[in-house]
């Protein structure tokens, strides 16, 4: 397995990244539009709707909620198939319907594992006699008391995991297009971890200042959209059209954002893999 390992520039990455995404605009823009455009949109639109209605009516929101991000994972996945092997947008979304459930599987497992990342934090909360249903209601004023020694405990943990966490994901960085481009089901783990021995500090520059610009960007457009159409159409603490338009706009920001890190994961894919024949895996 060594002798996969290749030499990567990110800058090489992105300048295909940017070739990709201007020279198959016409393919990535219909699903783009379709299935994260409009999903993120309604999705932030719920969001902001469900603060309004009672506690079965905010289950089914959430629900819907979770439909949307699966529709959006679909959307991923056709422009990952599109930017490993160009293609048309109805035969990205073929293969996107045929890998869409391996996605959904390897995601699961994944955020499974942080989540037992993050166990032993609550672990310190419980062994402090903290009450966890307060600790929810945190944002209603009814924050418990935190002993220093708990505070720093879980201060400390939740560094150290974070850290974890940001090295896991630029291991796993490729797995998506691994899943796509070599049909494989969970074992895609394994072999994005693989192709990205060696690369690891690289990458996590990379998700760091991607992180940073894309965190800024999605904020700055949810502050400036949310004041302004608030003052010029909203009714305060009501839900209304202001809402919508404001999930509308930071719905094109999030998906330009979306389409060139599932460009970029993909070309860093395609960089860090053996050269390979991919028309049979898209067969």
């Amino acid at each position: 397995m060594i002798g996969e390992r290749r030499m990567v520039k990110m800058s090489t990455v992105w300048d295909r990244t940017t070739e990709f995404v201007g020279s198959h605009a016409g393919a990535i823009a219909p699903i783009a539009i379709l299935a994260i455009l409009l999903p993120t949109a309604a999705s932030g639109t719920l969001d902001a709707w469900r603060l309004t209605l009672d506690p079965a009516s905010q289950m089914a929101v959430s629900i819907a909620g979770l439909v949307l991000t699966v529709v959006t994972l679909w959307g991923t996945t056709a422009i990952t198939a599109l930017a490993v092997e160009p293609m048309g947008a109805a035969s990205a979304a073929a293969v996107a319907n045929r890998r869409l459930l391996p996605v959904i599987a390897v995601t699961i497992v994944l955020l499974l594992g942080v989540l037992v990342l993050l166990l032993p934090m609550l672990g310190i909360i419980l062994a402090a006699g903290i009450d966890v249903a307060a600790l929810a209601n945190a944002q209603t004023g009814t924050m418990p008391d935190l002993s220093a020694g708990t505070a720093l405990g879980v201060l400390i943990y939740g560094l150290v995991a974070l850290v974890v966490i940001i090295w896991l994901l630029a291991r796993l960085v490729v797995v998506t297009p691994v899943v796509v481009a070599e049909r494989r089901g969970l074992g895609a783990i394994a072999r994005a971890w693989r192709l990205t021995r060696g690369h690891a500090l690289r990458i996590i520059g990379v998700i760091l200042l991607y992180g940073l610009i894309a965190a800024i960007a999605t904020l700055a457009a949810q502050a400036a959209f949310g004041t302004i159409l608030g003052l010029t159409l909203g009714v305060p603490g009501n839900f209304g059209i202001d809402d919508v338009m404001t999930a509308l706009l930071v719905g094109v920001v999030t998906t330009i954002i979306s389409v060139l890190q599932t460009g970029f994961v993909a070309k860093l894919y395609l960089a860090l893999a053996p050269q390979r024949d991919l028309v049979n895996d898209f067969a």
